[in-house]
Protein backbone atom coordinates (compact mmCIF):
# COMPACT_ATOMS: atom_id res chain seq x y z
CA UNK A 1 0.00 0.00 0.00
CA UNK A 2 1.26 3.49 -0.79
CA UNK A 3 1.99 5.69 2.20
CA UNK A 4 -0.28 8.52 1.08
CA UNK A 5 -3.20 7.14 -0.98
CA UNK A 6 -5.06 10.47 -0.80
CA UNK A 7 -2.17 12.23 -2.53
CA UNK A 8 -2.18 9.63 -5.29
CA UNK A 9 -5.93 10.00 -5.73
CA UNK A 10 -5.56 13.78 -5.83
CA UNK A 11 -2.84 13.56 -8.47
CA UNK A 12 -4.93 11.13 -10.52
CA UNK A 13 -7.96 13.44 -10.31
CA UNK A 14 -5.81 16.36 -11.40
CA UNK A 15 -4.54 14.38 -14.39
CA UNK A 16 -8.09 13.46 -15.37
CA UNK A 17 -9.20 17.07 -15.08
CA UNK A 18 -6.24 18.22 -17.17
CA UNK A 19 -6.99 15.62 -19.84
CA UNK A 20 -10.62 16.75 -19.99
CA UNK A 21 -9.53 20.37 -20.32
CA UNK A 22 -7.16 19.46 -23.15
CA UNK A 23 -9.94 17.58 -24.92
CA UNK A 24 -12.23 20.60 -24.58
CA UNK A 25 -9.61 22.97 -25.95
CA UNK A 26 -8.76 20.58 -28.79
CA UNK A 27 -12.44 20.24 -29.66
CA UNK A 28 -12.84 24.02 -29.64
CA UNK A 29 -9.80 24.45 -31.87
CA UNK A 30 -11.12 21.82 -34.26
CA UNK A 31 -14.57 23.41 -34.33
CA UNK A 32 -14.06 27.16 -34.13
CA UNK A 33 -17.21 29.08 -33.34
CA UNK A 34 -17.65 32.67 -34.45
CA UNK A 35 -17.02 35.09 -31.62
CA UNK A 36 -15.37 32.46 -29.40
CA UNK A 37 -11.64 32.75 -28.96
CA UNK A 38 -9.49 30.15 -27.21
CA UNK A 39 -7.13 31.89 -24.84
CA UNK A 40 -3.65 30.51 -24.25
CA UNK A 41 -4.40 30.51 -20.52
CA UNK A 42 -6.64 27.49 -21.10
CA UNK A 43 -3.87 25.41 -22.64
Amino acid sequence: MPAHPEKILEARARLCLHAELLETVRHRLANPQPGVKVSHDEL
